[in-house]
């Protein structure tokens, strides 16, 4: 997996490009691999900071709209802000593809740890 970060004032854009061989595609599904949704969400939490791991989440909305196969790039712009009076941190991410089309969209909630 190859990867690299741009920042911007408002998100971050990171890039990952998944091989064929790429784990996340094994049994899912066989003869026709795709990148489970659930591996979305895991990917986005290995990109904050090592901060916001540390706490508990909710996912507020997750939408998967366009099946990813291998040998696929993909760009994750992720926000995040925090949530007014509470020690929570909301984060937003839009994955889309090399032709800039939206594949997925996330959203959770993250408490700090404590």
């Amino acid at each position: 997996m190859k990867s690299s970060a741009n920042t911007s004032t408002e998100s971050e854009i990171f890039t990952r490009y998944y091989e064929a061989g790429h784990r996340a595609f094994q049994g899912h599904f066989p003869n026709n691999p795709i990148l489970p949704g659930v591996f979305y969400f895991r990917e986005i939490r290995s990109l904050l900071p090592s901060a916001m791991t540390a706490g508990s989440y909710v996912i507020k909305q997750a939408k998967f709209i366009k099946m990813v196969g291998p040998d696929t790039q993909l760009f994750y712009q992720i926000g995040q802000r925090p949530v007014a009076d509470e020690d929570k941190t909301e984060v937003t991410a839009i994955v889309k593809n090399a032709a800039e089309e939206t594949v997925a969209k996330i959203q959770f909630i993250v408490k700090a740890e404590g």
